[in-house]
């Protein structure tokens, strides 16, 4: 077990919605341990992030995800592989467009550039810091670009007749040193990575974060989506502890890319 384990871990932090402050305010005065009882949760507290520009890694064993197979040859480019066994021929077809459209410098703008949310998994690709705030009924994992926000249930089920939406509806439960988290709903609007592999919104993906012995924070994910995909896959997503602070950052309030030095258009309501 990690040594980041903690007894009874509830991290407020910078809960910057009120609402959620609240909810985590009450919650914790609900369910405080009694006298003599001792809550083990693992502690994923402090500010985390990934080398940019960083692709889902394979996983030790079985179907991972589509490779970048331009991966090292230079910043942003993306060409995946549309020959991966994982795809269906209609996903793979949007695959090989998609590498044929980056080649040309004439790529669909990503979630990044429109100011969109970007799904799960591919919000796992995002650049800059992520926090997880937890109390003893809800993880919310907070995401520095744009302040995207995503709230993890604890120890319940997903409710019936959910709507299909960007981020879905997570459910969540602790199994020794690892956050489990369970994502359904999603509807088809996002990519579910970067090289702009499609999914269908019977997308299912299940999450399982832990901090390992060298203080990185592993996340271990599997996806379900037999609309997309032909078999389950798996990757994995490694994090190291921040630098520097968890800084504002507002996507339409900087429409510059970067690289070309043009101007993103400005986002609109969905």
């Amino acid at each position: 077990m990690s040594q980041r384990v903690s007894k009874y871990a509830v991290l407020l932090g910078t809960c910057a919605l009120a609402l959620f402050a609240a909810a985590c305010s009450q919650a914790e005065q609900d369910t405080m341990p009694q006298a003599g009882q001792t809550v083990e949760v693992p502690d994923l507290s402090g500010s985390w992030s990934h080398i940019p520009m960083a692709s889902f890694q394979p996983p030790p064993e079985g179907p991972g995800p589509v490779a970048n197979l331009m991966e090292g040859q230079g910043r942003g480019i993306w060409h995946g592989d549309h020959e991966a066994p994982i795809l269906r021929p209609w996903a793979a077809e949007i695959v090989r467009r998609q590498a044929l459209a980056e080649r040309a410098e004439n790529s669909p703008l990503t979630s990044q550039q429109t100011c969109s949310p970007s799904g799960v998994p591919n919000i796992m690709q995002l650049p800059d810091v992520v926090q997880f705030l937890q109390t003893p009924d809800h993880v919310a994992i907070v995401y520095a670009r744009d302040h995207q926000v995503r709230i993890v249930h604890l120890n319940q089920d997903h409710p019936d007749d959910l709507k299909h939406t960007w981020y879905g509806h997570s459910v969540g439960h602790y199994e020794g040193d690892t956050l489990v988290v369970d994502t359904i709903a999603m509807h088809d609007k996002t990519w579910t990575d970067r090289v702009g592999t499609p999914h269908t919104d019977q997308i299912h993906v299940v999450e399982r974060y832990r901090v390992l012995e060298d203080g990185t924070l592993e996340n271990h994910f599997t996806v379900d989506d037999p609309g997309a995909f032909t078999m389950v896959w798996s990757a994995i997503m490694i994090y190291t502890p921040a630098r520097g602070s968890f800084t504002e950052q507002i996507c339409a309030e900087n429409p510059r890319d970067g690289l070309t030095g043009g101007f993103y258009p400005i986002p609109m309501a969905w």
